[in-house]
């Protein structure tokens, strides 16, 4: 029987109702539609039961979906796109499966574990020209190559698509490559246990002698993308991806590791290349895309709105005058936004994925306007302040600037992995604070005057 976790986990966050016709509390019946048995592995397929009330009128949604299992544990699913691939623009955009792809174009691709195709049909979907799918079990790809050719839209037999049935961590050892994404989405190796090797099973594809393969077959700015569940999969995960990285002669792995959890499962990115500085802001990318419906339109909408906010608030700050009242305002008010945020922005974003795209667009502008300009105006009216009393201070004050922004940007991303991207942010409010203590008070105000500015002394004539 399908494990009840494997259905549940199916639900990523906030676009269940778009994949799967049922809530995830329903009641939930499955049907068995086809069942096939090789020398790796058993398959089996299942729909659900039509006949409960609750799922009456809402099987025929979106995209109709059925359920994969492997051996009666290991799950994924089929998606009905047929041959139009915007059908399952929920799955491929909204969910971890399209996570490696949100940071550019990946032409080449290389897919370990199959399930019901959903990895290969997300790399189609954004375009990949070559695409490498590798499984061991010859019923999982027969499944799709035959008997489900037509719901899936025939994935294997679209132009660039090769299929290889060999043991994952094989082909590793011995492809081509180079590819600008290697994707594996819940893969456990299954060539020792058709040998019936069930007492010494160890999968050896999660090993860093096997993230140092696949590490090694990607283009320069490749990134390695690994879906598990969430728990302590991550942490090891990561730990693996740095010790590979170390094998390879990068000398901070923790700059190239980014994790992001979604629902029961977790995606861990491992790039040959250090995320950039934008690259870390792909948190808050991510949660818009939710919102906004394509990772280009997050982007845009979250940089374009951030930097014109940013520069209305240096422009204010210039305006009104970078007294310590001012600034003091200005980041107490900054903290409470992101105090705000870190608690209401996922449940606010989640709910307005229904609006329209202009009502979702104004909704983003809305969150992130308000933020860039508090976020503009502290270090303008900092400048501002030592240019009356302290100018040999402001070539300092923009080296620190700079410095704190390469360690905050490098910092972010094991922190987020160890302790949660809400975390971090409220860790960025917390430092404003600290900030905040070192501005001197209002008796301070009136003290700091620029030496052109000050006072003239009384003349005192000889006598």
């Amino acid at each position: 029987m399908l494990g009840a976790a494997t259905i549940a986990g199916l639900f990523l966050a906030g676009r269940a109702s778009e994949i799967f016709p049922f809530e995830p509390e329903a009641t939930v019946a499955l049907r068995r539609l086809y069942s096939r048995w090789d020398r790796t592995a058993r398959v089996d397929v299942y729909e659900l039961d039509t006949s409960l009330p609750e799922l009456q009128g809402r099987v025929d949604g979106p995209v109709q979906s059925l359920l994969f299992a492997q051996d009666a544990s290991a799950g994924s699913f089929l998606m009905g796109v047929g041959h139009d691939l915007e059908r399952g623009r929920a799955l491929f955009e909204h969910t971890l499966y399209g996570l490696g792809y949100a940071l550019g174009s990946r032409r080449d691709v290389l897919v370990i574990g199959l399930g019901g195709a959903p990895d290969v049909l997300t790399a189609l979907y954004h375009g990949a020209a070559r695409i490498d799918a590798v499984d061991i079990n010859g019923a999982a790809i027969r499944l799709v190559e035959d008997d489900f050719r037509s719901f899936l839209g025939d994935p294997y037999h679209r132009p660039g698509v090769t299929v290889h049935r060999v043991d994952g961590r094989a082909f590793l050892q011995s492809a081509a490559g180079p590819y600008d994404l290697v994707q594996m989405s819940g893969v456990d190796t299954k060539a020792i246990l058709a040998a019936g090797g069930l007492a010494v099973n160890e999968n050896y594809i999660y090993t860093r002698e096997a993230f140092r393969d696949a590490l090694a077959r990607l283009k320069p700015d490749g990134i390695l993308a690994v879906l598990r569940v969430v728990g302590y999969e991550p942490y090891r995960l990561a730990a693996l991806g740095a010790a590979a990285l170390r094998d390879l002669g990068v000398a901070s792995p923790e700059r190239h590791i980014f994790t992001v959890a979604q629902g029961l499962f977790s995606a861990t990115l491992v790039k040959r290349s250090p995320f950039t500085g934008e690259q870390l802001e792909i948190g808050l990318i991510q949660r818009f895309v939710l919102l906004l419906g394509h990772q280009s339109y997050a982007v845009s909408v979250v940089l374009c709105a951030l930097l014109v906010g940013a520069g209305t608030g240096s422009a204010l700050s210039a305006r009104l005058g970078g007294t310590n009242a001012r600034v003091r305002a200005a980041v107490i008010a900054l903290v409470a936004v992101i105090g705000l945020y870190a608690v209401a922005l996922g449940p606010v974003l989640a709910s307005g994925v229904r609006l329209s795209f202009g009502a979702r667009l104004g909704l983003a502008v809305v969150f992130l306007v308000p933020l860039g300009v508090l976020l503009g105006m502290p270090f303008p009216s900092g400048i501002d302040r030592l240019r009356g009393g302290s100018r040999e201070l402001v070539p300092w004050a923009i080296a620190v600037n700079g410095f704190a922004s390469v360690v905050g940007s490098t910092s972010a991303v094991p922190l987020a992995m160890a302790f949660g991207l809400r975390n971090v942010l409220l860790l960025g409010g917390t430092l404003y604070l600290v900030a905040l203590g070192a501005l001197p008070g209002a008796a301070g105000e009136g003290k700091r005057r620029s030496p052109d500015t000050a006072a003239p002394r009384p003349r005192q004539d000889a006598a």
